[in-house]
């Protein structure tokens, strides 16, 4: 698919981008603009490698006079001898970095993103692997957000909101509510449960909102409560039982189709 910017920054106020790391179909994609002797500058675009949903990356990009290169979790991925300079190291104004690119412009990346640093100097493949490994170490530490994956037959939902109603955003979630048939995973006591779904995604109603009530389907969920970056979302809930715990379905992405699951009666 289309490239999607995941961090970037540009010089002068211009439209060009000075520096940017994209994701394009499932390769992480480094662009730099150059200028070599008197010729105009140009974007110079390179892999980073492949990369896996669901599974965070340690991402390290350095470039030194002529030499571009890049980590991906510790290890070298990218090595380049790409000559030219950096125009807009020396700008006199730069509008800072941007995560996520601008929604009227691009399509935006759907991440999770943090621990960014910037540094004044090139790194080297000790920095880059030393890096990663802190990382790993600090997120190994952490406790894991319980999931559980049950099996259980679709038997209410929210309507998906009209775009007029939530504007100015462009994204909502839904609940629905569920009849729980079977436990495969994880640990969960009631015979109900609310889910949380993507509705709206880029003003477009989201795959998974075209179940049908009755439908059964195996669901991976968290409690919505450890998933504060949705907490900025427009969600419809239903208007009784607010006391039931509420749960993101992680087993359907934003674009993603429906993964149903058709039971035996």
């Amino acid at each position: 698919g289309l490239p999607r910017r995941i961090i970037g920054c540009k010089r002068d106020g211009g439209p060009e981008l000075s520096f940017s790391i994209e994701q394009e179909a499932g390769h992480l994609i480094v662009a730099l603009t150059l200028q070599k002797d008197t010729d105009q500058p140009n974007a110079h675009r390179a892999s980073l490698g492949p990369v896996t949903a669901e599974q965070p990356q340690h991402v390290v990009v350095s470039y030194a006079p002529g030499k571009l290169r890049g980590w991906l979790n510790g290890k070298l991925t990218l090595e380049e001898d790409v000559g030219g300079q950096l125009p807009w190291q020396n700008s006199t104004f730069t509008d800072g970095l941007h995560f996520g690119g601008p929604e009227q412009v691009d399509k935006p990346w759907r991440g999770r993103i943090e621990g960014v640093a910037i540094y004044c100097t090139a790194l080297n493949a000790d920095d880059a692997q030393g890096s990663a490994k802190a990382y790993s170490d600090l997120l190994a530490a952490r406790a894991q957000i319980p999931r559980t994956r049950l099996t259980a037959r679709l038997t209410a939902k929210t309507a998906v909101p009209k775009l007029e109603d939530i504007s100015p955003y462009r994204n909502a979630l839904v609940v629905y509510e569920y009849a729980v048939q079977k436990v495969l995973q994880g640990k969960y006591d009631g015979d109900k449960i609310r889910v949380v779904h993507w509705g709206l995604v880029d003003t477009q109603p989201a795959a998974f909102t075209s179940t049908m009530v009755g439908t059964p389907c195996e669901l991976l969920v968290e409690p919505y409560g450890d998933h504060p970056e949705l907490e900025r979302q427009v969600l419809r809930e239903f208007d009784e039982n607010l006391e039931l715990e509420l749960f993101f379905d992680v087993s359907n992405g934003p674009g993603g189709e429906p993964k149903l699951a058709r039971l035996a009666s």
